[in-house]
């Protein structure tokens, strides 16, 4: 009794901060999040020529069939204890999700032994609600820190895998550096090869994060051949392509299309691609080089402000972009739109590929009508 009281009163507290975030929202000058009769394709708002006033008119609705999964293709979501937002979108749009990963755990290195962080960010609360609502498998990520390979790696695996059968976790996204990159070590891709057999061993699944560097070459990626018989998927990050000093968009689809094509070459099966796609954007001081990362709140809040006249169509990129003075320094804001955001989308049924979204909590509710 004692233990149903506590989960009862977990899920109350977990609905009224969801309901104090709406109120915190609607505050600050947002509409409030309304579903509708109407997808974004149906109300034509894919488009090159958009207004912001259109954007932030239509932005916080969604089309009312929230599980309908419109893409066909595998969907992974990211979301952050950071950002409660995703919490409450994943749910929202359970649906729409094969996978869903909560950004929780990190494993460091200190001194000559292993720190364990992020128990403490572990939701049972939405663990609970969106096993009980959907077939979604919730595969935590755990973010390998290491500087050096004086590590102990066999206590960094079995770490992993106690965490996993503890909260009965269905696998994990693993992010680890040198697995790909100018100095790839032949001991990080053994040791996921031994964790991933070690999964499968358990039935459960690993999934690999990837980072993908602006300059594409073969040699930095050659180790996920290797991989591409024990990894279950890779989620690449098709994103940051531009930082403060290259300042410009932040995934292109030339860019992403080359790194597709190396891919093939490297005979990584299209199956086992899951390709990243931001849902957050840029601000770029070009006076100072100075870069912020914007979520979709802050977008919104920044078009209220500032009221651009035009917000641009880069066509080599294909993405939307819009130029700002403030105490006479330049501004440049990349952010999604639904018109990159389908781009990319179709990019991916070419290629026959999945999609993972960086995250899901930074998006604007109509983002979800296009997944």
């Amino acid at each position: 009794m004692k233990f149903f009281s506590f989960v009862l009163f977990q899920i109350i507290i977990f609905s009224l901060l969801i309901i104090e975030s709406e109120q915190r929202r609607q505050k600050k000058g947002f509409l409030k999040e309304t579903s509708v009769k109407e997808d974004v394709e149906k109300k034509g708002l894919l488009t090159k020529n958009i207004k912001h006033s259109t954007i932030t008119k239509n932005a916080f609705f969604y089309y009312e069939e929230t599980f309908r999964k419109k893409f066909t293709g595998e969907t992974l979501g990211y979301v952050t204890p950071w950002n409660s937002n995703g919490y409450t979108y994943s749910l929202r749009h359970a649906g729409k999700f094969n996978y869903i990963s909560p950004v929780w755990y990190t494993l460091s290195q200190k001194n000559s032994g292993v720190f364990f962080e992020g128990k403490e960010n572990v939701n049972q609360t939405w663990l609970k609600s969106i096993r009980k609502q959907t077939n979604t498998v919730i595969l935590p990520r755990f973010l390998i820190s290491i500087t050096s390979r004086n590590v102990e790696l066999t206590k960094i695996r079995n770490t992993i895998i106690d965490e996993c059968l503890n909260q009965n976790f269905q696998g994990i996204v693993l992010e680890i550096p040198l697995v790909t990159g100018p100095q790839i070590s032949n001991e990080i891709i053994d040791f996921v090869i031994k964790l991933a057999e070690d999964f499968h061993q358990r039935k459960m699944i690993l999934f690999l994060a990837v980072q993908v560097y602006p300059n594409l070459q073969e040699n930095h990626y050659s180790s996920l051949k290797r991989l591409s018989s024990v990894v279950d998927r890779f989620s690449f990050m098709t994103y940051d392509y531009s930082d403060s000093i290259n300042f410009g968009p932040i995934s292109p689809t030339s860019w992403i299309q080359n790194f597709l094509y190396l891919l093939n070459k490297l005979e990584i099966p299209n199956q086992k691609i899951l390709l990243g796609i931001n849902f957050y954007g840029t601000n770029v001081n070009i006076a100072n080089s100075k870069l912020d990362h914007l979520i979709g709140k802050d977008y919104i809040k920044l078009l209220q402000e500032k009221t651009p006249s035009q917000i641009n169509w880069d066509s080599k990129s294909e993405e939307h972009f819009f130029e700002y003075s403030d105490k006479n320094e330049k501004h440049i804001v990349y952010y999604p739109s639904l018109l990159s955001l389908q781009k990319r989308i179709e990019i991916s049924q070419v290629f026959k590929t999945g999609i993972s979204i960086w995250e899901i909590g930074q998006a604007l509710p109509y983002f979800f009508d296009l997944f």
